[in-house]
């Protein structure tokens, strides 16, 4: 009797573990600072942590080798929920498991290790949304300093406010920008840093830009594309290649990939040391053509 005893105190004492819930409504102070492209603010006077200029939504401590990344998803919590995190825990088994809240939108906290190319790391999820967007983030560090360093990330996290008012720019977290919105491309999602999924919600079709050093010359970047397009057996459409206002190289093809009667529109744009890559997939019509071209004359770092 009192091996079931002590079994039933167990089940119940993990039982309340599991459902321990954290309520983050609180009032947005002069310390908070929002983090760009999402309608999100901490309070980042820890030292030792700071946003990375080159991209504000990676907040890096860069003397203890932690980071802590902060996205926003056009998602609802449902999706989120049932779709990215089986994919992102796998396997993992957490550790820690709360219930968390700010006001009106819901979401969770949840600790757990993971092993990397850098050996075993402490990964971090908080995410917190409603049915129309999901504030997504993401923290890690050796298990080696787990004591030194989950205060200060759980501080960080806590300290969150979120501002329902905030309007966000497509482009608020890129260094380049363009003119899409006029052609209808407002719904925006990130997946790597200096990347953008622009899509049009009309029509569903999405405008991918991504920014990356020129480490190659033009020619062996055109060499690599042109191998790629070989490999793929694409067949080549239209392509045209122009240096004002700036070095630019645009094809349309089709490969196996495109759906029946859709094109891709690639281009590759090269400025100062940096390439640009906009394409999108749509038919091949002198409309469409139009409209790419425009905004590929629009594009500039900012």
């Amino acid at each position: 009797m009192s091996k079931l005893y002590i079994l039933c105190c167990l089940l119940f004492a993990f039982s309340g573990h599991a459902q321990e819930s954290e309520d983050w409504t609180k009032d947005i102070t002069p310390k908070h600072s929002r983090i760009s492209g999402t309608n999100a603010y901490f309070i980042l006077d820890i030292p030792g942590w700071a946003p990375l200029p080159a991209n504000p939504n990676l907040l890096v401590n860069e003397e203890k080798k932690a980071y802590m990344f902060i996205e926003q998803k056009k998602a609802s919590l449902e999706e989120y929920e049932s779709d990215w995190i089986p994919i992102l825990l796998g396997d993992m088994k957490p550790l820690l498991t709360r219930q968390i809240r700010f006001k009106d939108e819901k979401g969770k906290l949840i600790k757990t290790i993971l092993e990397s190319d850098r050996g075993e790391e402490v990964l971090w999820l908080a995410y917190i949304g409603n049915q129309d967007r999901m504030l997504d983030i993401k923290a890690a560090y050796a298990s080696d300093k787990d004591d030194l360093l989950e205060a200060e990330l759980l501080t960080l996290i806590r300290s969150l406010f979120i501002d329902e008012q905030v309007i966000i720019g497509p482009f608020e977290t890129v260094p380049f920008i363009a003119d899409v919105e006029r052609h209808g491309f407002v719904e925006e999602a990130s997946y790597m840093p200096n990347s953008l999924m622009i899509t049009n919600p009309e029509t569903m079709e999405s405008l991918w830009m991504v920014l990356t050093e020129q480490t190659e010359t033009r020619e062996e970047i055109l060499q690599m594309d042109r191998e790629y397009l070989t490999e793929q057996e694409a067949e080549i459409i239209f392509e045209e290649s122009w240096t004002d206002p700036e070095p630019t190289d645009f094809k349309v093809y089709n490969t196996s990939l495109n759906n029946e009667g859709i094109s891709t529109f690639s281009a590759t744009i090269f400025m100062e040391n940096q390439v640009i890559t906009v394409s999108i997939n749509m038919p091949y019509t002198p409309a469409n053509e139009q409209m790419f071209r425009e905004i590929l004359s629009s594009v500039r770092l900012k």
